[in-house]
């Protein structure tokens, strides 16, 4: 009989192992997600009928030395990129005399999030949209121009623009490496605005519009080995419907939801937008999963001198929108409010 007990204590032993065992190592879920991060050391930029030979970065510029191109997102299990603006960060590169103007930088933007790429861990296949922005811009001079809409399909293939071919290669699971190549075409820069470009008429009269465009990064690619839930990120308590700035401040609560075990931790903005005065507050947070935090919102004295207005009234209540983005996650977008500004 005592054989027979410490046999079963034994088989249930081991079962319980091999149920542990099964459990750390099931198979993620398609949607589960693990970081991406692409270190592009090489880039070139080809535009027709303005710089048809390309120009690189770093190239031979002394002040890109050593900097690199930096572009994190999430790859799921199932082989989805997504890359938000945040996450997408190109140093400013020196036209020379390619304008008329000496001293203007161009910066690439990513200007939308982008959730519909696609890499296969096996092939090294890759096929990633990203909508980007250039800003030109001379602090000194005043200048400021956001040329925006260049839409690229980054693929691990070739990208041709005239007679130049840029060769793409796909990503090396052992090496790391890997070479995105893309083409767009510039907007009508007669459509731009003032307001976000200074130079739109000297923009304009350079002939590029609709021009084509080809870029391509190459690098190395680093992807993350634990795959968890994507961060969800809510409102949390009376912060739903009613925001308080008193004094210079507000405390919005956020909540990240799921464990540390199955979730990532959510990373985001915070947003009031009061539209009425064209006021918008703004300020980053992180959150572990399963935790709440305040996130504080610095109201200048001349945004609240703005939101009240010439009332003199103790409280003052305008209607406004709360957007929390989560950086590759999901967060609430645009829920109305109310925002009371006290004296």
């Amino acid at each position: 009989m005592a054989k027979r007990i410490v046999l079963t204590f034994a088989v249930a032993a081991l079962a319980a192992v091999g149920s542990a065992s099964s459990a750390v190592a099931a198979t993620p879920k398609s949607t589960d997600v693990t970081d991406l991060s692409l270190k592009i050391t090489t880039a070139k930029l080809i535009v027709d009928g303005l710089l048809p030979d390309g120009i690189e970065v770093p190239g031979s510029d002394p002040t890109l030395a050593g900097k690199t191109i930096n572009v994190n997102g999430t790859l799921s299990y199932g082989g989805k990129v997504s890359i938000s603006p945040s996450g997408f960060d190109f140093p400013a590169v020196g036209l020379g005399d390619a304008l008329p103007i000496p001293g203007v930088t161009a910066d690439i933007v990513l200007g939308e999030a982008s959730s519909t790429g696609t890499l296969n861990a096996t092939t090294g296949v890759a096929s990633v949209p990203l909508s980007l922005g250039v800003v030109l811009g001379a602090p000194d001079l005043g200048i400021s121009c956001l040329i925006k809409g260049l839409n690229f399909n980054f693929t691990t293939g070739n990208a041709t623009i005239g007679s130049t071919t840029l060769f793409g290669s796909p990503y090396s699971k052992s090496a790391g490496t890997v070479a995105l190549t893309g083409t767009a075409a510039l907007p009508n820069i007669a459509t731009i605005s003032l307001s976000e470009c200074s130079i739109a008429g000297l923009a304009a009269g350079l002939g590029i519009s609709g021009k084509p465009v080809a870029l391509k990064l190459s690098g190395t690619a680093t992807i993350g080995t634990s795959y968890k839930k994507p961060a969800v990120a809510t409102l949390s308590g009376s912060a739903s419907t009613t925001f308080k700035a008193n004094g210079t401040s507000t405390g919005v609560k956020v909540k990240c939801a799921g464990t540390a075990t199955t979730s990532r931790p959510c990373v985001g903005t915070v947003s009031v937008v009061v539209a009425s005065k064209g006021v918008t507050v703004s300020a980053p947070y992180t959150a572990a999963p399963g935790k709440t935090v305040s996130v504080p919102l610095q109201f200048a004295a001349g945004q609240k001198a703005s939101i009240r207005g010439s009332s003199s009234a103790a409280n003052v209540s305008v209607a406004s929108k709360l957007n929390i983005s989560v950086d590759n996650g999901t967060g609430v977008a645009n829920k109305a409010g109310t925002l009371k500004a006290a004296k």
